[in-house]
């Protein structure tokens, strides 16, 4: 169920219709969320959709985290693949509104421009808390948690990335 009224960040003023549009967002969004992790509103998931929404260009440390699960012949974790007709949606009701939506206590709407600088905070945030590329090569090797098997893992040694 829709809720008729949201919270509006104290940024730029909103309209009715951004506002309107801002719920059905949270809507979307928090029933994603349900869906795929059973939690309302998984912490940063506005800021993660964001993300595959609007795609950066890969930095160096990025492509060498790549390289490692490459040469460890081992699939990235993925938590599930959103939808490109979902992301589509999101992006083109953010795109056209001016307004997206995050959670601030509870969901709040924001204008755009608003959140695209908190967006660029969250953002550099994630990048310095970064585990090293020896952390990354090491994380990759260690058994699933709930592994059984009480064998020490095997880690071998990382490789040299160019």
């Amino acid at each position: 169920m829709i809720s008729p009224k949201i919270k509006r960040y104290r940024g730029r003023s909103l309209t009715k219709e951004q506002a309107a549009v801002a719920a059905v967002l949270a809507e979307a969004i928090s029933n994603y969320s349900e869906d795929l992790y059973c939690a309302s509103w998984l912490s940063g998931i506005e800021h993660e959709l964001w993300e595959s929404m609007f795609v950066r260009k890969p930095d160096a440390y990025e492509r060498a985290v790549r390289k490692l699960y490459a040469a460890a012949k081992k699939p990235r974790p993925s938590f599930g693949k959103t939808s490109a007709e979902f992301l589509s949606g999101l992006k083109l009701l953010a795109e056209r509104f001016q307004v997206w939506i995050v959670y601030q206590e509870d969901k709040t709407a924001i204008n755009l421009q608003d959140w695209l600088s908190l967006h660029e905070l969250w953002h550099e945030s994630k990048k310095q808390q970064r585990p090293s590329l020896e952390e990354v090569w090491q994380q990759i090797h260690q058994p699933f948690p709930f592994s059984k098997s009480n064998a020490p893992a095997v880690i071998p040694p990382m490789p040299k990335l160019k």
